[in-house]
């Protein structure tokens, strides 16, 4: 990846999440009125976003790094769509 490898991502996805957690909902807008459905508002995060490693590296220490980092789950390559279809079903996607 250009920028940031999937651990450095995944790191900070989990800093904005964490962030984010600790900001007070907002009730106006900042004109002062009630917030409404065309105003973007930051997204709740109630829930963690759900991130997977897919990797073609399968030793113990970039598994160990991935999930350290806050990976949900780590797939090696070649990955079955079988297998993806399984993951996405336990997530609840159907």
């Amino acid at each position: 990846m250009p920028l940031l490898n999937g651990h450095e991502a995944t790191r900070a996805i989990r800093q904005i999440e964490a962030e984010r957690r600790l900001l007070p909902a907002p009730s106006t807008t900042p004109t002062g009125l009630p917030p409404s459905s065309s105003i973007q508002q930051l997204p709740s995060f109630a829930h963690r976003a759900k991130i997977f490693a897919l990797t073609g590296l399968a030793t113990a220490d970039d598994k160990r790094e991935a999930f350290s980092s806050g990976v949900d789950g780590y797939l090696v390559k070649p990955v079955s769509l079988a297998t993806l279809d399984s993951v996405f079903k336990r997530l609840g996607f159907h």
